[in-house]
Parts: C-alpha cells; structure tokens; sequence
C-alpha cells in the first residue's frame, strides 16, 4: 500500500527508483539522498527535494538543508509537497518518518493549507502538534520531531511547552 501510494502520488521520478520509499519508510536517509541524487529529474519534482532537506538536516548538513528546503517556495509545489506527505503518513500511520514528514510539511505550509481548506490556522497547528506527539511516542529518540514540535507550540504561543 504506501509504495503505490508513493508512485501514485509522486509520478515518475521515484518510480524509475522503487527503493526510495523502502528506505524512507525505515528513516534512511543516507540511502534516500543516495538514490535521489541518482535521479536526473529530481530537481523538478518537490518531494525528493524536501527528503533531501531533511537528509541534509539530520545529517548536519544544515546550508545543503536550506537549498533544498528553500528551493520550493511556489505555493502549488508547496501544497503538492503537504499532500504527497500527509497521504504517506495517511497510508503508514504507525511509521514515525511517515507522521514526521507529515507533521512538519503542514507545519510549514499551515497557513497555505488552512487557506485552501478553509479551515483554521490554529486548529490546523494543533493538529500538527498531535501528529509530531505521536512520532517521538513512535519513536522516542527521533530528536528533529521534538525539536520542530517546539517549533509548533512556539507558533501558537506556547512558548512553556515549547
């Protein structure tokens, strides 16, 4: 199921490379950045751009982060990115890379998401602070999910339990 879901959502480029979603799902992300950069059309495609970012962040790679991170700034690839992920974490709810990337792509993107689902922005956080709790109960030594659920209390003023 979350490698259809996967090829479904991202096309193309990742299924010209089948390993991608193994090795996301198992948080490699050595592997990942590996074969996306093996790739020669992931620089048109959002989502391998935003694994690569987070690639790079975990492995302290923090200016290669911010190239990828902000090489996808256009709102339609930015919500394309938000749903490529909430469908992955939709399809693997128990997986913590899967609710992380989940998390942290509507984090980023709330305001454009609530806009378009005309919902509210505050609710919408909240339920991304949900998503990030679940992964460190996942995974409790996954230190980037406490770190951006910080981040996320942090943006609705909750600044003690940030």
């Amino acid at each position: 199921m979350a490698l259809v879901c996967w090829l479904t959502m991202v096309g193309s480029v990742m299924a010209v490379q089948p390993d991608i979603p193994r090795a996301f799902l198992a948080g490699d992300w050595e592997q990942m950045a590996a074969l996306i950069h093996q790739l020669t059309s992931y620089a048109t495609d959002p989502v391998p751009r935003m694994i690569l970012s987070y690639a790079m962040t975990l492995y302290n790679r923090n200016n290669e982060a911010r190239i990828f991170s902000d090489s996808v700034y256009d709102e339609d690839e930015r919500l394309r990115f938000i749903d490529w992920a909430d469908s992955v974490y939709a399809a693997n709810p128990e997986n913590a890379v899967a609710a992380f990337v989940a998390a942290d792509a509507n984090r980023r993107g709330f305001r454009l998401k609530a806009q378009r689902d005309e919902r509210d922005n505050t609710e919408m956080m909240w339920e991304t602070v949900a998503i990030y709790h679940k992964t460190v109960q996942l995974q409790p030594g996954f230190a980037l999910a406490y770190e951006r659920r910080g981040r996320a209390f942090f943006a609705l003023r909750q600044n003690d339990s940030a």
